[in-house]
């Protein structure tokens, strides 16, 4: 890197985003506008905009942003383990700090007051200087290395290849299934042709993708029908299906009771 850090500030359209990658600096987020799945190490689960996390290096990470948003927008900071080291031979003041930030091997989220000062601290530095923005980002460190407001949400991984490829086809679908998926996005997304995707898949797991597919539907039709007030009707759509008895046959077969049913031992 030609300079301390990297600021960057993007608002671009979901089909722009980045998808896996891995980098040797670490990496400050902060999700201004957009929603969908955060993938970090081994670990996928739902992200909403205005959360902040940190992310080390050599770790596998994206966030996947729902297709029908408009537009996605978000902060991000790149800096080497390098500074981290730097400051704390440098700055006597500094050195437990920061050798404290330096130890942190997991992906770590925000909350309360620290989550605020962070984005309050990242916004301002899209209207300061280059030289305003490594002092502010050398706060911002501090408090990331001091604070107990924070939490794990990921860390870095030893994936086999196989592994690897699995989790990339787990990402996809969990990311896609609201929309018409066939075997011939996936293969691309993965980079594989589709038989080969198909028999990989097969030897792997024991089931086809396009029972993968289903049940992760299904899955999240339960979910819909514990936590949410939605119609049966509007469960069959959100969850990808568009054929509400055909919804209702698979629902009762995976799950041996009717939609209707499970919602009423619920």
């Amino acid at each position: 890197m030609k300079e301390s850090i990297h600021f960057d500030h993007v608002r671009l359209h979901p089909s722009q985003q980045i998808g896996l990658h891995q980098q040797p600096t670490w990496e400050l987020s902060m999700i201004v506008e957009g929603n969908g799945m955060r993938t970090i190490g081994s670990t996928t689960e739902p992200f909403e905009k205005g959360e902040v996390v940190l992310v080390p290096p050599e770790t596998l990470h994206q966030w996947q942003f729902e297709a029908n948003d408009e537009w996605i927008e978000n902060i991000t900071i790149t800096f080497s383990q390098e500074l981290i080291e730097t400051v704390a031979a440098t700055f006597p003041e500094l050195r437990i700090t920061f050798l404290q930030l330096a130890e942190t091997s997991e992906a770590i989220k925000f909350s309360g007051s620290t989550l605020s000062a962070l984005k309050g601290g990242l916004k301002q530095m899209c209207h300061q200087t280059k030289a305003e923005r490594l002092v502010m980002m050398l706060r911002l460190m501090v408090l990331i290395a001091e604070t107990k407001e924070r939490y794990a949400i990921g860390r870095r991984t030893y994936e086999t290849e196989a592994e690897q490829r699995l989790k990339q086809i787990e990402i996809f679908i969990s990311c896609n299934y609201k929309r018409e998926v066939s075997i011939a996005d996936i293969a691309q997304y993965v980079g594989m042709n589709r038989s080969s995707l198909c028999t990989f898949y097969h030897r792997q797991t024991g089931k086809t993708l396009v029972a993968a597919l289903t049940e992760h539907r299904l899955s999240v039709a339960q979910h819909l029908l514990r936590h949410s007030s939605l119609t049966i009707q509007q469960v069959c759509y959100e969850c990808g299906f568009n054929d509400v008895p055909h919804f209702c046959r698979m629902f009762k077969r995976m799950f041996q009771v009717t939609p209707k049913e499970f919602r009423k031992q619920e």
